[in-house]
């Protein structure tokens, strides 16, 4: 089994995600490919990894973006939650207030169109579908980046409105890919200071009591 772990990165990588990455627990049955891609573009980073992983015929793609944090055992879950399923995201949490989660449900609106909205009460210690989430940790069949090549060409290049990793989930919840969230694995933000789900759920529930006196 070949697993090419994919970086995109800008020009400095910080050390927690560093210490994360010589940390990650290895596995026997695993041939692993790093590849770190340097790119302004973030998508252009992304869709050159994407190739990568075709031109090598790795089975699966694990996403990491290097502002991430985990624990050693990550790719282990991540590849015990995918025997279930074609995409697979870990648990992380946007950098600045209100700390929301970067995992999307789709909603239909009046006129008919649909628009993504944020998973704020998510499913907890659980793994449970979403329609779209953020890249930062996220293993992927790589069968799946060959349909959405196929179908749409770059798999990350933004679609109108989007970025491109929304882009992403877009294209491959169009395929019938099987997208989940395992909540149980929550990872590290990099910034000047942690944030994790208990900054969320703090955040969330100092805002709800502050509401909740006027």
């Amino acid at each position: 089994m070949k697993v090419l772990i994919a970086i995109p990165c800008m020009d400095e990588i910080p050390t927690p995600f560093v210490q994360s990455l010589v940390c990650l627990k290895p596995r026997s049955d695993i041939e692993y490919h790093f590849s770190f891609m340097c790119s302004s573009l973030i998508y252009d980073a992304r869709n050159m990894l994407a190739k990568q992983a075709l031109d090598i015929k790795a089975d699966y793609v694990l996403w990491l973006d290097s502002d991430i944090q985990f624990k050693p055992d990550l790719l282990d879950r991540l590849m015990d939650d995918i025997q279930d399923a074609d995409v697979v995201t870990g648990l992380y949490f946007m950098r600045r207030a209100p700390f929301s989660p970067t995992i999307f449900k789709l909603q239909e609106l009046k006129d008919g169109k649909v628009t993504l909205e944020k998973y704020l009460d998510y499913p907890e210690q659980s793994v449970f579908p979403i329609d779209a989430a953020g890249l930062g940790v996220c293993l992927m069949k790589t069968e799946v980046l060959k349909l959405v090549f196929e179908q749409y060409g770059n798999p990350f290049s933004p679609l109108p409105g989007w970025g491109e990793d929304i882009s992403f989930f877009i294209r491959a919840g169009e395929l019938e890919a099987k997208m989940v969230c395992d909540s149980r694995l929550t990872v590290g933000h990099v910034m000047k200071s942690m944030v994790t789900e208990d900054t969320y759920k703090v955040y969330r529930t100092q805002e709800e009591a502050k509401n909740g006196r006027h």
